[in-house]
């Protein structure tokens, strides 16, 4: 790819990438890369105006001035390739769904005797497609995306979040909670079809390329194996005061 160009807008999961090029310069001549990573709700604030990516809140301003060497606008024309990614655009949203619904074929429903006893929904595996295909057409990669399209005619890749990290398995936050108990009930390879299948079906239906997390980075089927995620822990605020916990969202 010596003498491309390549365009990186999202959230923070934009770094990794980042750091992974730059890596990979030593021994490959690569893309020339540009990034933009503002986060998800500060991308609220950004718009598309005569073929550049412009601020409109003082938040966005703000990032662009950290981020983008020109803090007016970054034109987004004249690239190889534009890569999205994160901006709400996760597995965790298959998870989320299987703590709330449950789909004929899950190995964890061979194990009840009376599926009316089972705490869950019982719900066609359509329905739970659907319901991740609506989220994912929502959130804000799907949007960066198709504000997009009609101003460039290179490639668009869409890549998601990573999996959390292994130790979300252990984790008791609310948000990350599930994931153990998935794998003990043999789900977690059920739960990452699922997933695949609508992450897949939207990058084509917005014109996107999908890109899916490498397997070699991936440990039962649902989670991210340690080496490719940060070590570092984060400070929490909760109501019973500060908690530190392991970064289990960010992969290295």
């Amino acid at each position: 790819m010596s003498g491309q160009r390549l365009l990186l807008l999202g959230n923070s999961h934009c770094f990794a990438l980042t750091q992974a090029l730059e890596a990979a310069g030593e021994t490959w001549d690569g893309p020339d890369v540009t990034t933009l990573a503002i986060g998800t709700r500060i991308f609220a604030g950004v718009e598309l105006h005569e073929g550049a990516l412009r601020p409109t809140t003082h938040a966005a301003r703000v990032r662009f001035e950290r981020w983008n060497a020109d803090p007016a606008g970054l034109p987004v024309t004249g690239y190889d390739a534009i890569a999205v990614i994160g901006l709400d655009f996760r597995p965790i949203l298959a998870m989320a769904i299987w703590r709330e619904m449950v789909w004929p074929g899950l190995p964890s429903l061979a194990q009840v005797e009376d599926i009316a006893t089972h705490p869950a929904v019982l719900a066609s595996e359509a329905t739970v497609r659907d319901g991740i295909e609506t989220a994912l057409m929502r959130c804000r990669a799907a949007q960066v995306v198709q504000m997009l399209k009609p101003v460039t005619d290179c490639p668009i890749f869409l890549i998601p979040t990573p999996r959390l990290n292994h130790k979300a398995k252990w984790s008791d936050m609310p948000r990350y909670r599930g994931y153990g108990r998935a794998i003990k009930l043999g789900d977690g390879a059920a739960i990452d079809e699922v997933w695949e299948a609508c992450a897949r079906r939207v990058s084509r239906r917005i014109g996107a390329r999908y890109i899916s997390q490498p397997t070699e980075t991936v440990t039962e089927d649902i989670l991210t194996k340690r080496r490719f995620m940060r070590s570092e822990d984060v400070t929490l605020d909760t109501p019973q005061g500060p908690r530190t916990v392991p970064d289990v969202s960010h992969a290295n």
